[in-house]
């Protein structure tokens, strides 16, 4: 059967720029995904089986853009995908950002640290992070979670006391801990969602959730 979703490794630097939702077409060397290679070893083929990933290869031409994303979604009418769409573009938009305001490596491993983009993080960036012990930073997981949720609760709780007509008229404890809520779910989801962070998000939604409800 035709694969739905195939991963293919670039190994050289793509001179055009892509698109997250970009139809493309290109010539590639492609596997099934292999099994553990030894007795009660890691089974990738078992792991891509629930990811959706029928083969796995490399480029070995260039890439042709058919369509343009937007193009393509609107003909199928995939609001999901647009969604997704939009998000990937933001998190790119915020890359770029970091990219053109700070100078290499550091600006890879701001977007590591940020945004969860470690992609582009070079081998001896990554060696001298593991070595120093410092590597755990670059995971999106408990510390960036409570950075953001502090972030939001103190500033919209702040604001809030300062102005004496919100001050007198709502619960501005319940009225920031909503929004540190709605931030950490956002910030989640910018994050790319990896598991470290979804426990984190998880464990602090049932801490708001209980200031909430005066728990």
């Amino acid at each position: 059967h035709t694969p739905n979703k195939i991963r293919v490794n670039v190994r050289n630097k793509i001179r055009h720029t892509l698109n997250i939702g970009d139809r493309i077409m290109l010539r590639a060397n492609l596997l099934p995904p292999p099994f553990s290679t030894y007795p009660d070893g890691f089974n990738f083929s078992r792991f891509a089986y629930f990811k959706e990933l029928g083969a796995i290869g490399y480029l070995t031409g260039k890439i042709h853009v058919v369509k343009k994303p937007a193009r393509f979604l609107k003909q199928r009418n995939h609001y999901f995908s647009q969604m997704r769409l939009t998000v990937e573009n933001l998190r790119h938009q915020i890359s770029s950002i970091i990219k053109e305001s700070i100078s290499y490596p550091a600006n890879v491993i701001a977007n590591g640290m940020l945004i969860g983009m470690v992609s582009e993080i070079g081998q001896e960036e990554l060696t001298a992070l593991r070595i120093s012990g410092t590597a755990h930073l670059i995971a999106i997981s408990g510390m960036h979670v409570v950075i953001v949720a502090g972030l939001i609760f103190f500033i919209v709780e702040n604001f809030g006391r300062n102005i004496q007509y919100i001050a007198l008229r709502f619960n501005i404890q319940k009225v920031a801990a909503f929004s540190a809520l709605l931030g950490i779910w956002f910030y989640l989801i910018l994050s790319g969602a990896p598991i470290s962070a979804q426990r984190a998000v998880g464990t602090s939604t049932l801490f708001f959730i209980a200031m909430l409800l005066d728990r």
